[in-house]
């Protein structure tokens, strides 16, 4: 049997309450939830469409942080809400489905806010799902929407954030 002193029992200690601090934190962030999380600015959003104008209110993910967490842990997300990823300056976006539990539609805005791509997210996937073309935005509504909602590639997207 191996003896340790005092001080290493108590930095023991204090590591594995350090460790479980850690993991009930990190759970509290990583739990799925029924909707779109609170914290994210709001926007309008509205898409002229062939048939017609398509609102929806959206959740802005303005920071990396933001970007990165996006819709992940969802469970629920009606068809008029969604999540905008402002790109400035335009760029190549690509996104991955991992910790997403819900099929998402991913449209690709260009410079001029017109469509460029409408992409398909699968849920729980590393699949990476892209555009060839810059972006300045990445809007993503809940699965088989912009079908449904008559949303094709050249329709003109306009947003501005919620007071």
């Amino acid at each position: 049997m191996q003896s340790i002193t005092r001080a290493e029992a108590r930095a023991r200690r204090l590591a594995l309450i350090g460790f479980l601090l850690a993991a009930a934190v990190g759970s509290a962030f990583a739990s799925p939830t029924d909707g779109v999380p609170a914290h994210f600015a709001r926007a309008s959003l509205r898409i002229e469409t062939a048939h017609g104008r398509r609102n929806f209110d959206v959740q802005v993910a303005q920071s990396d942080a933001e970007q990165e967490l996006g819709l992940m842990w969802v469970r629920i997300l009606p068809v008029d809400q969604g999540m905008i990823f402002p790109m400035q300056p335009p760029r190549i976006a690509s996104f991955w489905m991992k910790n997403t539990y819900i099929a998402l539609d991913l449209i690709f805005l260009d410079k001029s806010g017109r469509i460029a791509c409408i992409q398909t997210g699968v849920p729980l996937t590393l699949d990476i799902v892209t555009c060839a073309e810059p972006a300045s935005a990445v809007l993503e509504i809940a699965g088989g929407q912009a079908s449904a909602q008559y949303i094709r590639v050249g329709d003109k997207v306009a947003w501005r954030a919620s007071p």
